[in-house]
């Protein structure tokens, strides 16, 4: 895919993310952060460090949902189910 992965102030770099849905060649996805919000709300959730293998052990990561998209298929890298590679 050519151009950058997104425009400011899109989320733009690369990040785990949980798909919520898939079809027709597109997935919905809610994204993760390491920097937490600047006021957490219920839409908001924080995996401690170490909770999962495939999160950095030492650092929080947020799931934002008030950040979900739907994008093509094509942007997923990696895809995991229940913890193994699908590639």
């Amino acid at each position: 895919m050519k151009g950058p992965l997104g425009v400011k102030p899109e989320m733009y770099k690369e990040r785990h993310c949980v798909a919520l849905s898939a079809g027709r060649g597109l997935t919905t996805i809610a994204p993760f952060s390491t920097v937490a919000p600047k006021t957490p709300q219920k839409y908001h959730y924080c995996i401690p460090p170490g909770a999962y293998p495939f999160f950095d052990p030492h650092e929080e990561n947020w799931l934002k949902a008030d950040m979900l998209e739907t994008v093509s298929n094509e942007r997923l890298d990696q895809p995991f189910w229940q913890g193994r590679g699908l590639t």
